[in-house]
C-alpha cells in the first residue's frame, strides 16, 4: 500500500466532479450506459465492458511524474513509463512465504492524530459475494492507538506544508528528533522539534506492525473507527471506512532501503512497497492509510454532488501506476456499464493543496495519479485504465472491487501487480 495519499500515497485532495448524465448538473444520473460524461464504450461499442470519458490517439501521450515534481511514486530515470509487466509478468520467488506488514498509520488531508481505529487483513477471496464485512474474520488485526508508548515512535506532520519547503515540501511528514529545548515529545503538544527548531504540529501519526503476512498473494485491507467498546463502528465515528484491494506483497518487489535511511526520510531512501530480506523476519513496508468521517462528507459536495454520497452508497478511488509503481500521467479511467459512479474525478498536480480541476477530465490523470468514481451502488465494480503509448490506445490494467456502504475501495492500478485470478 502506498501512502494512499489516498490512497491508496496521501490524498490531500478537494476532489473535482463531472456529471455523468445529461446537461451539466453533477447530481443528474446516467441516461444509459455510456451516455454524458461516460460516453465511449470500451472495448468497443460491440463489446461495451466499461464506460469512460472519450479517449483515443489525439490525447496526450502516457508519461511517469518526475521526483521534482512529487516526492513518492516517482521517476527519476525520465518520463518513459515501464508496461514491460503486461506481457513479462514480475517473478515472484516463493520465499520469503511470510513477511511483516509495517509502516505509518498515514491520515488524509488535515484529520486528526491517528488513533482509535483498526486496521484489518483479508484474503481477496474471503470477501466474495459478502455484503457486510463485518461477518467476516480477517486473518489479522491491529488497533491504531496514540499513547505514550507508541508516540515515542510516531511521525509529526507539521502545521505547514507547501511545495517550496526544504523541511516538509510536498505534504512530507517527519520523525521528531530531540535537539530542541523548547519543545518535547507530549501527546498534547502543540509543537516538534526538527533539525534544532520547533515546528507547528498539525497531528502524530503512529508506526504499525502486523507480523506473519502472506506474500504473493492478493489482500483486502481495511480501517475503520472503533466505537467505545471497541468494535467496528462505520457510521457516526472519527474514521470513515477505507477498503483497499490489490494489495500484493510480491517477493519480486523493489528492495527497501535501510531502516536507518528510511528513519533518516532522505529523498532518495525507498521506504514504501517495498520488501526488505536483509533483516528477521523480513519486513514489506507499506502504510496504512485513515479517513476522517469530515473529508468523507465534505469531498463529494466539493465534486459537485450538493447532497454528498447518498447514505447506503459508496465510492472508489485510486492512483494508476506503471510497473515500477510510478504515477502515470494521461491515463483515463472508465467503469462497468451496470455499476456507474455518479461522479468520475480527476484532480490537479499539488501534492499539498490537492484542489479541484474541471478540465483535467480532458488530460485523464495529473501528476499525481488520482482518480475518483464517487456515489456508487454496494456491489462488485470493474475498474480498468487505459492511455496512449507509441501512438495506440493500451489497456493498463482493470481489477473487480466491492463497493461497500458509506465507505470508499481503494483501487491502484498498476504497480506490477499481477492480473486478478
Amino acid at each position: 500500500m502506498s501512502t494512499i495519499r489516498l490512497v491508496v500515497g496521501g490524498l490531500l485532495v478537494i476532489l473535482v466532479g463531472a456529471g455523468c448524465g445529461g446537461g451539466d448538473s453533477a447530481d443528474a444520473g446516467p441516461l444509459g450506459a455510456c451516455s454524458g460524461t461516460y460516453s465511449q464504450a470500451f472495448p468497443s461499442e460491440d463489446d461495451a465492458q466499461f464506460c469512460m470519458f472519450p479517449w483515443d490517439v489525439s490525447k496526450p501521450a502516457l508519461e511517469l511524474t518526475e521526483c521534482d515534481e512529487v516526492l513518492e511514486n516517482c521517476s527519476t530515470n525520465g518520463t518513459t513509463p515501464n508496461f514491460g509487466c503486461l506481457t513479462t509478468p514480475v517473478d515472484h520467488p516463493a520465499t520469503p512465504a511470510t513477511v511483516t506488514m509495517t509502516g505509518f498509520v498515514d491520515v488524509f488531508s488535515s484529520g486528526p492524530n491517528a488513533d482509535g481505529a483498526r486496521i484489518q487483513v483479508f484474503r481477496h477471496n474471503q470477501l466474495d459475494g459478502v455484503t457486510d464485512i463485518d461477518t467476516v474474520t480477517p486473518i489479522a488485526s491491529f488497533d491504531v492507538e496514540l499513547d505514550d508508548t507508541t508516540l515515542a515512535g510516531a511521525r509529526a506532520c507539521p502545521a505547514e506544508r507547501d511545495l517550496e519547503s526544504e523541511k516538509f515540501g510536498q505534504g512530507r511528514c517527519a520523525l521528531p528528533d530531540d535537539n530542541c529545548p523548547a519543545c518535547d515529545k507530549l501527546l498534547n503538544a502543540v509543537d516538534f522539534c526538527n533539525d534544532t527548531t520547533c515546528d507547528d504540529l498539525q497531528r502524530w501519526e503512529v508506526g504499525y506492525a502486523i507480523p506473519n503476512m502472506p506474500t504473493n498473494e492478493l489482500l483486502v485491507v481495511r480501517s475503520v473507527g472503533l466505537d467505545g467498546s471497541g468494535n467496528p463502528e462505520t457510521l457516526n465515528n472519527t474514521w470513515a471506512p477505507l477498503i483497499q484491494y490489490n494489495v500484493f506483497m510480491g517477493t519480486g518487489d523493489t528492495a527497501c532501503s535501510t531502516t536507518a535511511d528510511c528513519e533518516l526520510g532522505g529523498l532518495d531512501a525507498v521506504c514504501s512497497d517495498c520488501i526488505d530480506t536483509t533483516v528477521a523476519p523480513p519486513i514489506y513496508r507499506s502504510d496504512a492509510n485513515l479517513l476522517s468521517s469530515q473529508d468523507y462528507m465534505t469531498i463529494p459536495t466539493s465534486a459537485g454532488l450538493s447532497g454528498g454520497i447518498a447514505a447506503g452508497h459508496g465510492a472508489i478511488a485510486g492512483e494508476v501506476h506503471d510497473c515500477d509503481s510510478v504515477r502515470v500521467r494521461h491515463a483515463q479511467v472508465g467503469f462497468s456499464v451496470d455499476n456507474l459512479p455518479k461522479v468520475l474525478v480527476f484532480f490537479n498536480g499539488n501534492p499539498v493543496k490537492t484542489l479541484p480541476r474541471l478540465q483535467q477530465i480532458n488530460d485523464g490523470s495529473n501528476l499525481l495519479g488520482l482518480y475518483s468514481g464517487l456515489d456508487v451502488d454496494p456491489g462488485p465494480l470493474d475498474v480498468v485504465s487505459v492511455g496512449i503509448l507509441a501512438g495506440e490506445l493500451i489497456e493498463l490494467n482493470r481489477f473487480t472491487a466491492q463497493v461497500w456502504p458509506d465507505s470508499v475501495s481503494l483501487v491502484r492500478l498498476g504497480g506490477g501487480r499481477p492480473a486478478q485470478p
